[in-house]
């Protein structure tokens, strides 16, 4: 089991080895790497950091386990094929999750990276997913009102934001910002770590916590993902 660990260590290590560089498009999401690093040597220096997605997504399983002694609702935006929910969800069965996506793909253009309008459609064939698991379908400016109309929420003690784009991730802030509160924790999927990061999802959170005067704590990071609480 240790040789093991030890292997993936290294092999995840020798992924972050330099290499040559020959387009203008390795250039810039090399840049993209160093800015997204200086960001994080900034401000999450005493946050945990993961090599891989899975790091992160099992610290945020054992963190809600240790924090939520009732089942709670847990909100994931931008599920595709849903591995994610499947694996929080298989992890944690006492809580209830729901996904929203449109299943059709991008609404639009993954402005700064390299995914166009349509990227991730799945023709509107929804994946199989746990039975805790509820999934609703259509486009977060229509799926969202509906939901809050027949839902009562108080708090939205966790959610999965894997919306990508900033268009998607700031109408998920205008439309449930105010159920984030103390104690609210979030994992952003594509917070960093690629070309036009500082126009995506980071931007999506920084706009909702400057206008409503939110504190926040970064508690990790890994490849693109990071993990925040909610202070005050």
């Amino acid at each position: 089991m240790l040789k093991q660990k030890i292997k993936n260590l290294i092999k995840e290590i020798s992924y972050a080895q330099p290499t040559k560089i020959n387009t203008v498009p390795e250039r810039a999401y090399d840049r993209a790497l160093k800015t997204s690093c200086d960001y994080a040597e900034k401000n999450m220096i005493d946050s945990l950091m993961f090599f891989q997605p899975i790091g992160i997504w099992d610290y945020t399983i054992e963190l809600l386990k240790s924090e939520n002694t009732k089942s709670i609702n847990c909100y994931e935006f931008g599920v595709f094929k849903g591995r994610t929910i499947n694996y929080f969800s298989k992890h944690l069965p006492n809580f209830k999750f729901y996904g929203f996506d449109s299943f059709i793909g991008l609404q639009t253009d993954w402005k700064g990276w390299s995914l166009t309008k349509g990227t991730f459609n799945l023709d509107g064939i929804k994946p199989k997913v746990n039975t805790n698991v509820v999934l609703i379908d259509g486009w977060f400016d229509e799926s969202i009102p509906l939901f809050i109309k027949q839902n009562k929420i108080d708090q939205i003690q966790f959610v999965h934001i894997d919306s990508d784009t900033y268009e998607s991730a700031e109408l998920i802030f205008e439309l449930l910002g105010d159920k984030m509160k103390d104690g609210t924790i979030i994992l952003f999927d594509e917070y960093f770590g690629y070309r036009g990061w500082e126009i995506g999802e980071y931007k999506a959170f920084q706009e909702f916590v400057s206008k409503k005067n939110i504190k926040y704590d970064y508690l990790a990071f890994s490849t693109q993902q990071v993990l925040v609480k909610i202070i005050s």
